[in-house]
């Protein structure tokens, strides 16, 4: 009777410390991770996705309405929007547009994000990006301040992982990077893209021409 009695305890207890010790393991990775602005996002009101507004999209403020030649992948986690464009003429990759935003005072500020964007390129002899780095600032007729960033070179992309697989990252060649950090009324707003230098170059141009019109709600 003892043993009957005793049996269920024992194993409800071993499946209580087995569900406990997955769930520590989860929190230590987490806690382990990357915390840099684009590569994890806070629990805080940036967490809301982007609303679209037929084609156009409200974030944080403002209004953007992406180019119709792009292809919308949608929000993720980390990224409130994600667009592509079709490899141009010469090119065989796309080009890929990713917005982010954290929430007010969140993300850091604009030189520390300008500053480990370039720190991702190399310039195309190989030495430091921010040698060859183009900075310039627009601010729009509806008065949104935007800081853009523009490096050529080589791209050290991101292959995932953190800690645990050393960051990884993969070399592109002939890599284009525009950032522009939009100063929203409820934060900065992050637009980071990247691709091939003539695929990259039409999308930048219409991403441009987006944020020239972006407005605020």
């Amino acid at each position: 009777m003892d043993l009957l009695r005793t049996l269920p305890i024992a194993v409800c207890s071993a499946l209580l410390v087995a569900g406990c010790g997955g769930g520590d393991s989860s929190s230590g990775e987490q806690a382990n991770a990357s915390t840099s602005a684009q590569e994890v996002a806070p629990a805080n009101p940036g967490d809301t996705p982007a609303q679209p507004t037929g084609g156009a999209v409200t974030l944080a403020g403002i209004r953007f309405a992406p180019a119709d030649a792009w292809k919308d992948l949608g929000p993720s986690r980390m990224r409130k929007a994600q667009y592509t464009h079709p490899p141009v003429e010469g090119d065989t990759e796309p080009a890929e547009l990713n917005v982010f935003y954290f929430g007010p005072n969140q993300g850091g500020d604009v030189e520390s994000n300008i500053g480990r964007w370039v720190g991702q390129m190399e310039a195309p002899d190989g030495g430091d990006a921010g040698a060859v780095a183009v900075r310039s600032k627009l601010t729009t007729a509806n008065g949104l301040d935007v800081h853009f960033v523009e490096v050529d070179g080589t791209y050290n992309m991101s292959m995932g992982g953190g800690p645990m697989t050393g960051g990884r990252t993969k070399a592109m060649e002939g890599y284009r990077m525009v950032g522009a950090i939009v100063e929203a009324p409820q934060g900065l707003v992050f637009f980071k893209l990247t691709g091939p230098e003539a695929t990259a170059k039409a999308m930048e141009e219409e991403m441009r021409a987006m944020l020239a019109e972006a407005s605020t709600v």
